[in-house]
Protein backbone atom coordinates (compact mmCIF):
# COMPACT_ATOMS: atom_id res chain seq x y z
CA UNK A 1 0.00 0.00 0.00
CA UNK A 2 2.89 2.75 0.75
CA UNK A 3 4.12 1.77 -2.54
CA UNK A 4 1.18 3.01 -4.30
CA UNK A 5 0.63 5.91 -1.89
CA UNK A 6 4.82 7.03 -2.04
CA UNK A 7 3.64 9.92 0.48
CA UNK A 8 2.26 8.83 3.84
CA UNK A 9 0.01 12.02 4.46
CA UNK A 10 -1.90 10.66 0.86
CA UNK A 11 -3.46 8.04 2.75
CA UNK A 12 -5.49 10.21 4.63
CA UNK A 13 -5.83 13.05 2.23
CA UNK A 14 -8.93 13.22 -0.32
CA UNK A 15 -7.39 12.95 -3.73
CA UNK A 16 -8.73 11.07 -6.76
CA UNK A 17 -5.90 8.58 -6.51
CA UNK A 18 -6.28 7.97 -2.69
CA UNK A 19 -10.05 7.49 -3.42
CA UNK A 20 -9.74 5.15 -6.43
CA UNK A 21 -7.42 2.66 -4.28
CA UNK A 22 -10.02 2.32 -1.64
CA UNK A 23 -12.68 2.19 -3.68
CA UNK A 24 -10.43 -0.21 -5.33
CA UNK A 25 -9.93 -2.16 -2.30
CA UNK A 26 -13.40 -2.60 -1.25
CA UNK A 27 -14.87 -3.21 -4.67
CA UNK A 28 -12.20 -6.31 -4.77
CA UNK A 29 -13.22 -7.08 -0.81
CA UNK A 30 -16.69 -7.86 -1.84
CA UNK A 31 -16.04 -9.33 -5.01
CA UNK A 32 -14.11 -12.25 -2.34
CA UNK A 33 -16.53 -12.29 -0.32
CA UNK A 34 -18.94 -12.54 -2.85
CA UNK A 35 -17.61 -15.61 -4.37
CA UNK A 36 -16.93 -17.12 -1.07
CA UNK A 37 -20.24 -16.90 0.57
CA UNK A 38 -22.01 -18.24 -2.94
CA UNK A 39 -19.04 -21.29 -3.15
CA UNK A 40 -19.99 -22.13 0.81
CA UNK A 41 -23.87 -21.85 0.85
CA UNK A 42 -24.18 -23.06 4.43
CA UNK A 43 -23.42 -20.65 7.27
CA UNK A 44 -21.90 -23.33 9.59
CA UNK A 45 -19.66 -24.02 7.03
CA UNK A 46 -17.84 -20.71 6.23
CA UNK A 47 -17.55 -20.39 10.15
CA UNK A 48 -15.90 -23.55 9.65
CA UNK A 49 -13.58 -22.51 7.11
CA UNK A 50 -12.43 -19.54 8.11
CA UNK A 51 -12.30 -20.41 11.85
CA UNK A 52 -10.10 -22.72 10.53
CA UNK A 53 -7.72 -20.84 8.64
CA UNK A 54 -7.12 -17.95 10.68
CA UNK A 55 -7.54 -18.78 14.53
CA UNK A 56 -4.90 -21.78 14.91
CA UNK A 57 -2.58 -19.36 13.35
CA UNK A 58 -3.72 -15.93 14.70
CA UNK A 59 -3.82 -17.91 18.47
CA UNK A 60 -0.45 -20.02 18.19
CA UNK A 61 1.46 -19.75 15.34
CA UNK A 62 1.75 -15.82 14.87
CA UNK A 63 2.66 -15.36 18.76
CA UNK A 64 5.61 -17.80 17.95
CA UNK A 65 6.61 -16.07 14.53
CA UNK A 66 6.78 -12.59 16.49
CA UNK A 67 9.19 -14.08 19.77
CA UNK A 68 11.14 -15.80 17.04
CA UNK A 69 11.74 -12.72 15.29
CA UNK A 70 12.34 -10.69 18.15
CA UNK A 71 15.12 -12.94 19.81
CA UNK A 72 16.33 -14.59 16.98
CA UNK A 73 20.32 -13.90 17.33
CA UNK A 74 19.37 -14.59 21.32
CA UNK A 75 17.98 -18.28 20.76
CA UNK A 76 20.57 -20.10 21.89
CA UNK A 77 22.15 -17.82 24.46
CA UNK A 78 20.83 -19.24 27.96
CA UNK A 79 19.14 -22.21 28.50
CA UNK A 80 16.36 -19.78 29.76
CA UNK A 81 16.70 -18.52 26.03
CA UNK A 82 17.13 -22.01 24.70
CA UNK A 83 14.08 -23.45 26.23
CA UNK A 84 11.25 -20.29 25.47
CA UNK A 85 12.95 -21.16 21.54
CA UNK A 86 11.71 -24.28 22.03
CA UNK A 87 8.18 -23.59 23.29
CA UNK A 88 7.95 -21.02 20.82
CA UNK A 89 9.12 -23.21 17.84
CA UNK A 90 6.32 -25.98 19.26
CA UNK A 91 3.69 -23.13 19.34
CA UNK A 92 4.36 -22.34 15.38
CA UNK A 93 4.46 -25.99 14.63
CA UNK A 94 1.17 -26.48 16.83
CA UNK A 95 -0.41 -23.98 14.92
CA UNK A 96 0.75 -25.52 11.39
CA UNK A 97 -0.76 -28.63 12.76
CA UNK A 98 -3.65 -27.25 13.95
CA UNK A 99 -4.60 -25.03 10.73
CA UNK A 100 -3.51 -28.39 8.41
CA UNK A 101 -6.40 -30.47 10.36
CA UNK A 102 -9.02 -28.17 11.22
CA UNK A 103 -8.68 -26.98 7.71
CA UNK A 104 -8.82 -31.19 6.20
CA UNK A 105 -11.65 -31.79 8.47
CA UNK A 106 -13.81 -28.34 7.57
CA UNK A 107 -13.40 -28.91 4.08
CA UNK A 108 -13.85 -32.90 4.42
CA UNK A 109 -17.21 -32.17 6.25
CA UNK A 110 -18.35 -29.71 3.22
CA UNK A 111 -17.58 -32.33 0.80
CA UNK A 112 -19.66 -35.20 2.89
CA UNK A 113 -22.52 -32.60 2.99
CA UNK A 114 -22.88 -31.60 -0.73
CA UNK A 115 -22.37 -35.61 -1.68
CA UNK A 116 -25.20 -36.53 0.39
CA UNK A 117 -28.06 -37.55 -1.65
CA UNK A 118 -30.33 -36.70 1.42
CA UNK A 119 -29.05 -33.31 1.80
CA UNK A 120 -30.79 -30.23 0.57
CA UNK A 121 -27.72 -27.95 0.19
CA UNK A 122 -27.49 -28.17 -4.05
CA UNK A 123 -24.17 -27.16 -4.00
CA UNK A 124 -22.00 -24.03 -4.83
CA UNK A 125 -23.36 -21.27 -7.17
CA UNK A 126 -27.07 -22.42 -7.66
CA UNK A 127 -30.25 -20.50 -7.53
CA UNK A 128 -31.75 -23.23 -5.29
CA UNK A 129 -32.79 -22.38 -1.95
CA UNK A 130 -29.97 -23.51 0.27
CA UNK A 131 -31.54 -22.59 3.44
CA UNK A 132 -31.71 -24.95 6.20
CA UNK A 133 -35.25 -24.19 7.79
Amino acid sequence: MRDLLKIPHQMTTNTVKSWSIWVLLGTGFWILVFVLANAIPVFNSIIAVSSALLVAWFSFGLPGIFWLHLNWKQQFSSKRMVALSSLNWGLVFMGAFLNTAGMYASVDTLVKLFSDPESTINGPFSCADNSLF
